[in-house]
């Protein structure tokens, strides 16, 4: 069991977004059954909608959520940072939804899990951790919503540029170390489609490549791109 003076107990009172909503008991229940998981960078795993599992918060590290289709593209849905909780499935609250979420570990995790046990009952019984739930899944699907929209509406240019800053944002820095066949699974298109891309952008002073990098030249350009 985490005590919950502890460092660890701390965080996942602070973090927790219903945390202050549970009863002393079903407190309890979290920090007597919450799991820690350590996975390193680079690790895939999982999620299938057949089942729930669970609830997760994010201590350290960070992790892609996306789709995979069967030739080997891939669509990213979104991404977890440190200090976010999130629902790793829609199944359970809606138990007709059927897919598949594969997590990809981008930088090295340490995480903390609520059972899929646990979290049911703590939704069963608790209105606040029901409202957290569907609060989740309407962001979710929000968040689908708007990917499909830039996937069939959004030119390739806009949606690499978008993709430069997000990472440019995260990692704080203009040299991305990043392949363009990374690029091309996170939005969806072919590796060349990329490559041509961002030949184009360098031609216009916007980025420079190197093998595995891009470097941001001109950030204010890249964001009228998302614009077009």
């Amino acid at each position: 069991m985490i005590e919950p003076e502890s460092s660890e107990g701390v965080f996942i009172r602070e973090n927790i977004p219903f945390w202050k909503e549970l009863t002393e008991t079903q407190r309890r229940i979290v920090l007597s059954g919450i799991n820690v998981n350590n996975i390193h960078k680079g690790v895939q795993l999982v999620r299938s909608s057949s089942e729930c599992s669970g609830m997760i918060l994010l201590k350290e590290g960070q992790v892609r959520a996306f789709l995979s289709s069967e030739d080997g593209r891939e669509v990213t849905l979104y991404r977890l940072l440190a200090g976010d909780a999130c629902i790793m499935t829609a199944a359970c609250m809606i138990q007709s939804v059927r897919f598949q979420i594969y997590l990809e570990v981008e930088k090295d995790v340490r995480m903390f899990v609520i059972p899929q046990t646990i979290f049911i009952r703590l939704n069963s019984e608790n209105n606040a951790v029901k409202d957290y739930t569907m609060n989740v899944l309407a962001d979710r699907f929000s968040e689908a919503v708007g990917i499909i929209d830039k996937m069939v509406f959004g030119s390739v240019p806009a949606r690499i540029a978008g993709f430069l800053i997000e990472k440019h944002e995260l990692d704080g820095t203009e040299m991305i170390d990043i392949t363009h066949d990374t690029i091309a699974k996170n939005i969806g298109t072919a590796r060349e489609v990329v490559s041509r891309v961002l030949k184009s952008f360098e031609n216009k002073g916007i980025v420079k490549l190197s093998r595995g990098n891009v470097t941001i030249l001109n950030i204010r350009k890249l964001f009228d791109l998302t614009d077009s």
